[in-house]
């Protein structure tokens, strides 16, 4: 139990009292001794203690008339004064009384198992030292802050490099400076940074590392933090959406397309196309966020559905011209356009851009001398890998397969709008057997080696030059003739129902200067889209 100052100042005290007793006592012997040696000298009284009794030494009577000397006797010394009553030294004295040292007294026998006196507490509030000699080294308890604060050698020139059980994402720090732990880290967590994220529209996905979606680990704020709480830190990441969104930038061309329905996600676009066609965008502000919102959270996910924005796509209506005029005609012996139609298609399918661009290549420049038929077929050719004709989807039987040559029933159905539109009569023409994007129903045209074509009869009094040409995305044929045609014509289909299924018709309205005529094309049905 540690000793108060009250009790260390009061054994100071008492051995104060003792030493000034015994001086005082030794200082009246000397003086009863000198009067007993001295033979004129007279005896001098001692001075009064204060606050005392009295202590009256015996005089020496005067001296008789005989010559006969008397001896003094001694002075009795004053008995000491209690331990627990305060000693005041007499007037005229000077007894220094020191602090800093044991006072040196006669040895008295100890009392049986004295006590120690406790070591006084060297962590409290006082304002002054005990006091008394320090203890010596090694009797205080070593507490575990002072013993770092006071040597330099037990605490290495590093920062929380001593916190125990410090650790971020299972790995451990202690015992590891900053710059250590820093460098660690970064070792370890690299393959975290790199691992992939997975990127989905919903039909097609996509794979990116963390570190290339704008993903870091804040290392610092973390080793801080497990020092602080002295446990092991969870792994977190931070994302800068600028970056996520520049690295998701470089996907729209793969995301950005155009669907149809429940086919989207099997028949290209210009393939066929259901009325549902709808185009899809990329968000990327959207989905940078959304890549933030899955490697941020805890844990982080290592998926992420992008943002689309889908919009119901109209189809675009073709273009079209009956208007018969004799400039910028390429053919010098057929200055006069009979005829103009184009239809869209979506370049970003290889495969069937490439068959397209045979087909004008082959149908280009075909000559139709009067009286005779134009097949589509025949014009085109044979559709075969070893002519570099592409495989890509297409219509097949009902179904939808993988074939050589997809695109050129959309080179036939221009032809035949075209041919529509110059007021040539149609000799065959069949549809498909589900709705296609580029074309109205009703006027559409599919062909088929060897069993269906498209046909028309050239009945002007001089050859039909035949233009096919691809176009800002979009496949264009025109037809050229030697004459100006006067009439006006226009053609008109209707949708008459789109239960199960699709069932049309399309007309054909041929003004002239002495009057109209009104020609049915067709009427057709299209199957459901599978």
């Amino acid at each position: 139990m540690p000793i108060s100052r009250r009790q260390v100042n009061s054994v100071a005290m008492k051995y104060s009292l003792r030493l000034q007793v015994l001086v005082a006592a030794t200082f009246l012997a000397s003086s009863s001794l000198s009067a007993n040696t001295a033979q004129a000298a007279p005896s001098l009284p001692l001075p009064a203690p204060q606050n005392r009794t009295k202590v009256e030494p015996k005089v020496a009577p005067k001296a008789a008339p005989t010559p006969k000397a008397v001896t003094k006797p001694a002075v009795e010394a004053a008995p000491p004064a209690a331990d627990d009553e305060p000693y005041i030294a007499p007037q005229g004295t000077d007894i220094p009384l020191r602090r800093n040292a044991p006072p040196k007294v006669t040895p008295q026998p100890a009392p049986a198992k004295a006590a120690p006196i406790p070591t006084p507490d060297i962590t409290n509030n006082s304002t002054a030292p005990p006091a008394g000699p320090l203890p010596k080294a090694g009797a205080l308890p070593s507490h575990p802050e002072d013993v770092t604060a006071r040597s330099g050698s037990t605490t290495p020139n590093t920062k929380g490099a001593n916190v125990k059980g410090a650790s971020v994402g299972g790995v451990r720090i202690e015992g590891l400076s900053d710059r250590a732990a820093l460098r660690k880290l970064n070792r370890v967590l690299e393959p975290v940074l790199r691992a992939p994220i997975s990127l989905s529209d919903g039909q097609q996905s996509w794979t990116l590392r963390r570190d290339q979606l704008g993903a870091t680990v804040p290392l610092k704020i973390l080793i801080q933090e497990a020092r602080r709480t002295r446990s092991d830190v969870p792994l977190r990441f931070a994302v800068d959406v600028d970056e996520a969104a520049r690295a998701l930038q470089t996907l729209s061309p793969r995301v950005n397309r155009v669907v149809s329905g429940r086919v989207d996600a099997v028949i290209p676009v210009g393939g066929v196309a259901s009325r549902t066609s709808q185009k899809v965008t990329l968000s990327v502000g959207g989905s940078a966020q959304r890549v933030r919102q899955a490697i941020e959270a805890r844990p982080s996910r290592n998926s992420v559905a992008l943002v689309v924005v889908l919009t119901p796509v109209v189809p675009e209506k073709p273009s079209e011209s009956s208007t018969r005029t004799a400039s910028a005609s390429p053919f010098k012996d057929a200055p006069y356009l009979l005829a103009a139609f184009s239809t869209p298609y979506d370049s970003s399918i290889a495969g069937r851009t490439t068959n397209l661009r045979l087909a004008a290549r082959n149908v280009n420049g075909t000559v139709v001398k009067p009286g005779r038929i134009f097949s589509t077929n025949l014009a085109i050719g044979r559709r075969n890998a070893a002519n570099g004709w592409k495989e890509a989807k297409m219509f097949m039987d009902g179904q939808v397969v993988n074939g050589v040559g997809s695109g050129i029933c959309q080179c036939a159905s221009t032809v035949y709008n075209a041919a529509l539109l110059a007021g040539l009569p149609i000799v065959e023409r069949h549809q498909h057997t589900f709705r296609v994007s580029y074309a109205p129903a009703s006027r559409d045209a599919t062909i088929y080696w060897g069993s269906k074509d498209l046909k028309f009869r050239n009945n002007t009094p001089g050859p039909i030059y035949v233009r096919t040409f691809l176009k800002n995305d979009r496949f264009h044929v025109e037809l050229y003739g030697v004459q100006p045609v006067t009439s006006e014509v226009a053609i008109s289909s209707h949708v008459l129902s789109r239960k199960n299924g699709t069932r049309s018709e399309a007309f054909r309205i041929i003004k002239t200067s002495t009057g109209a005529t009104t020609e049915k094309l067709s009427s057709d049905y299209y199957r459901p889209h599978p």
